[in-house]
């Protein structure tokens, strides 16, 4: 996925804009690991002018949904990992749907989900994408890989994840970041490596500094680690080189 573009069968992107447009019941969008559950999520609710609220505790996820945001735009509970809930947390969520906002759950499959609760849902599919998808996606990114490589990633790649790991393996992460390459402003490789980099190859030290000091403060902020990891992935480099380590002289 690159910028509002999005990839793939088209019935459940505009099943999820639909439910956006109209949350009146709660939404399960399930799908396997990197499939693009939470790409899509963010991307049409970007578009519809709706904002996803995620906590570690769902319950306050849903409470802190309750309200517009800042600039007046909607709110809805994100609840992921949703694998790992108890009876107890399942049957506190099931009490808060009759007035609860708008809620959507990210599962990997419908069996996570009590039926007692899924009967209340939206219930949409995001498949695997295929290797048409793919190509298209490399395609609009306009890489430098050769065909044969670009063909062999759409055959091999089973989720959206693996095009990127297989796109740019993590140790080359950094430098695809400062050229402006790299798909998702979700790295995965650690952010002081990119601003090491990026101060290695001439990006300001303004620029460096504030990247640094949003990194720092995401320890202390709910929320803002995406904010950091957004910003650097905007930083830009003439050069693109990996600074030079120099071996400790053994004494």
């Amino acid at each position: 996925m690159k910028g509002m573009k999005l990839y793939g069968e088209r019935a459940p992107l505009e099943g999820v804009k639909a439910w956006m447009r109209n949350p009146i019941k709660p939404l399960i969008l399930w799908g396997g690991t990197g499939v693009g559950k939470t790409a899509t999520l963010d991307a049409i609710g970007s578009e519809q002018g709706m904002q996803s609220e995620e906590h570690e505790n769902p319950l306050k996820a849903i409470e802190n949904a309750r309200h517009p945001t800042f600039f007046g735009k909607g709110r809805y509970a994100r609840l992921e990992d949703c694998e790992y809930f108890n009876r107890s947390m399942w049957s506190k969520i099931e009490k808060a749907l009759s007035h609860a906002p708008p809620i959507a759950f990210t599962p990997l499959s419908l069996s996570s989900i009590p039926y007692s609760i899924l009967k209340q849902c939206v219930v949409i599919q995001i498949k695997n994408p295929q290797p048409r998808h793919i190509s298209q996606y490399l395609s609009d990114l306009k890489t430098n890989l050769s065909p044969s490589l670009s063909q062999a990633i759409a055959k091999s790649s089973q989720s959206w994840r693996q095009v990127k790991m297989r796109f740019t393996q993590t140790k080359d992460q950094a430098k695809a970041i400062l050229r402006g390459d790299y798909p998702d402003p979700n790295f995965d490789c650690h952010p002081l490596a990119v601003l090491e980099v990026a101060s290695h190859n001439g990006v300001s030290p303004d620029s460096v500094l504030r990247g640094l000091m949003l990194h720092s403060d995401a320890w202390n902020i709910e929320g803002l680690s995406q904010v950091s990891k957004a910003y650097i992935a905007t930083l830009r480099a003439d050069k693109t080189d990996s600074p030079p380590f120099s071996k400790r002289k053994k004494t």
